[in-house]
């Protein structure tokens, strides 16, 4: 397998540790599943597409039969199917030593809402995330040994600013600057988790390791709703120039695996301008914990809001 010699130096042997991986069956998700089911961990494969979540598993056992793999149904762009997920995961499993949050959307259609009625983008990539984090922290933090919560943010996240925050409840420039946005916004929450700021919807996360890496740029399917020409001079160009979602997916692996791994951690990919190669250690620019608290506070009111049905459209 790829990368075996940096699994073997890096990952101890996980048997029965339980790590769950929103968007699993596609691009880094899959992989990162892949490699943590071959180091003995049970992962848990929570997929919008029950069908694509089971394709996905068949494939991991296919190349590692002996894999520990459980596909449950979660869909980020309803808050209703992330009640049942939680509910479903809670009854399968006392505790958990990891949740990978990987599951997001690139290039949806003009105008398309979450269930709530958000934008999809920012609904799905950054308001389910908060959404299921809110919920689902007092079963994610049951004390020792500490649970991981690993985000997963993207290399444009760093270089794109907020002017206001009217982009979480309206469509603010075109599909990728809506991207843009949400990770952004996936790093000003991880900021404020994981230096330990008094947050009103997350009063008890005291045994939680707040952690977030980014893959670099990396040939996945995040493209797959272009249309099918730019879709191929794509899949072109990151073939060409950036590295394959086999090695984007490490620094998930190494966030869920590695013996030592301490909160408020970030790690990027060592090679030049963060585009490609194997995890190293990094930070995040300053800009992005200016205005967090604020920011975050302004969330929860609003999922509050859309929770109640105040807000849909």
């Amino acid at each position: 397998m790829k990368h075996q010699r940096w699994l073997d130096d890096n990952i101890a042997d996980m048997s029965g540790k339980v790590v769950v991986i929103t968007g699993a069956n596609s691009g880094i998700g899959f992989f990162a599943a892949q490699y943590l089911a071959q180091k003995g961990a049970t992962v848990v494969m929570a997929c919008r597409s029950l069908d694509k979540g089971r394709a996905a598993a068949a494939t991991i056992l296919s190349n590692h039969p002996s894999a520990k793999l459980d596909v449950l149904r979660y869909d980020q762009a309803s808050y209703a199917a992330i009640r049942s997920f939680l509910d479903e995961l809670k009854s399968k499993y006392k505790r958990i030593h990891a949740l990978v949050l990987n599951a997001g959307i690139f290039h949806p259609d003009a105008h398309a809402k979450t269930a709530e009625g958000s934008p999809l983008t920012i609904g799905t990539n950054f308001l389910g995330l908060y959404y299921l984090l809110r919920k689902g922290m007092p079963f994610f933090d049951q004390g020792n040994p500490q649970t991981r919560i690993i985000f997963v943010s993207s290399l444009v996240a760093a270089t794109t600013k907020m002017k206001n925050f009217s982009f979480l409840t309206e469509e603010k420039g075109g599909a990728y600057h809506q991207y843009c946005l949400s990770k952004t916004s996936i790093d000003k929450f991880f900021s404020v988790l994981a230096n330990g700021v008094n947050l009103y919807d997350f009063p008890e996360r005291k045994n939680i390791c707040f952690t977030l890496m980014h893959p670099g740029v990396s040939n996945t399917n995040i493209i797959h709703s272009y249309p099918p020409g730019l879709r191929r001079a794509g899949h072109f160009v990151l073939s060409a120039f950036t590295h394959s979602p086999e090695t984007a997916c490490l620094g998930i692996v190494y966030l869920a695996g590695a013996q030592h791994v301490y909160n408020g951690s970030v790690y990027a990919p060592r090679g030049p301008f963060e585009i490609s190669g194997l995890p190293m250690k990094t930070q995040l620019p300053r800009h992005i914990g200016r205005g967090s608290g604020q920011f975050i506070y302004e969330v929860g009111h609003l999922v509050s809001r859309l929770e109640k049905g105040e807000d849909n459209a």
